[in-house]
């Protein structure tokens, strides 16, 4: 059964300034995540996509959020799998945009990336916290992404736009409707 276990500001503040392995060498862990930040910022544009406004805002503390309400509930309330809110989706959330970016950012590409950066202690799949990161990180990604900037983003836009265009003419757009402009014209087939 989880245990209580209040988590504040406070709390919060203290986990970020806790040292953490960084291969052979500690670091407090407020100037590693920024550094995650980056990498997972450079992973994403390498695949298409770019990150929102809200992704680097006040040094990555919405990842830090993430990471430290993870930490919470695996090791302080004993609630293993337990619930972690992530953000609300605020962009555009089409099947296509989500079957792409799942296709894009698929589990083996991001385990290929966690095993890239593994030698950082909150990242080491051999842990619950680096687990649970693993397994959530597309979720959590997927909420900041920028995809009306993003190269796959606008991929999918476009196939919108020609599905838009196609259905115009073969649904009735009458400005472009080849048999409805042919029937002005008096040809009645």
């Amino acid at each position: 059964m989880p245990r209580y276990y209040k988590s504040d500001n406070a709390d919060f503040q203290l986990w970020l300034s806790q040292p953490v392995w960084v291969g052979n060498d500690q670091a407090e862990r407020a100037t590693v995540i920024p550094y995650i930040l980056g990498a997972l910022s450079r992973f994403m544009k390498a695949h298409g996509y770019t990150m929102d406004s809200d992704w680097n805002a006040g040094n990555g503390y919405n990842l830090a959020k993430w990471m430290y309400d993870i930490h919470v509930q695996e090791y302080a309330r004993m609630n293993v799998n337990g619930h972690v809110k992530i953000p609300d989706i605020v962009h555009r959330n089409t099947n296509e945009d989500r079957d792409e970016f799942y296709h894009m950012i698929s589990c083996e590409r991001l385990e290929a990336f966690m095993e890239g950066i593994q030698e950082m202690e909150d990242f080491d799949m051999d842990s619950r916290p680096g687990q649970r990161i693993f397994n959530g990180l597309q979720d959590f990604l997927y909420r900041f992404v920028d995809l009306e900037s993003s190269k796959q983003g606008r991929l999918i836009a476009e196939m919108w736009d020609d599905y838009a265009s196609d259905s115009d003419h073969e649904f009735g757009d009458r400005k472009r409707d080849v048999y409805l402009l042919d029937t002005k014209k008096g040809y009645h087939g």
